[in-house]
């Protein structure tokens, strides 16, 4: 037999169409888990360039609006955080200790933001390590990597 006497065409085989069918169902979720991977990425490269800015600072905790430059960053932030529309996650902390008042209050009224609130003081990581993983797996699932169809 010659290579030139096979068919072109044949008909697929049920295995070959199952095949085919989990492949382009396969790509049509790679291009969803592309687009998504894309928004979590860039709004992760905003985040970074003020947690830069707020990293270099720290240990400089702008008290009566000194050191300037300071608080200068952290209003510019803080501006930033409450007017834009990235999905935000607000872990607070019962009773907490820094984050309180009206600091607190001012937090809460960010946009786009979920709360929730587990038992905690200053280092609420230590105190509610597990539940806060969770918080933050469950937060992803339906606020970041939820379907845009």
């Amino acid at each position: 037999m010659n290579i030139d006497d096979l068919p072109l065409e044949r008909e697929l085989t049920e295995r070959e169409k199952f095949f085919e069918e989990a492949h382009e169902r396969f790509k049509k979720e790679a291009g969803r888990i592309d687009y998504m991977i894309l928004t979590v990425v860039k709004a992760q490269i905003i985040v970074e360039r003020f947690m830069i800015a707020l990293l270099e600072a720290h240990g400089q905790v702008p008290i009566a609006g000194e050191p300037a430059d300071v608080k200068s960053i952290v209003d510019a932030y803080a501006s930033w955080m409450s007017e834009n529309q990235i999905p935000k996650l607000f872990i607070n902390a019962n009773p907490g200790a820094i984050l309180t008042g009206p600091l607190r209050e001012y937090c809460r009224s960010w946009k786009n933001q979920t709360e929730a609130t587990v038992p905690g003081t200053h280092f609420i990581q230590e105190d509610s390590g597990a539940t806060i993983g969770r918080l933050i797996g469950v937060w992803m699932q339906t606020h970041i990597l939820k379907p845009k169809y």
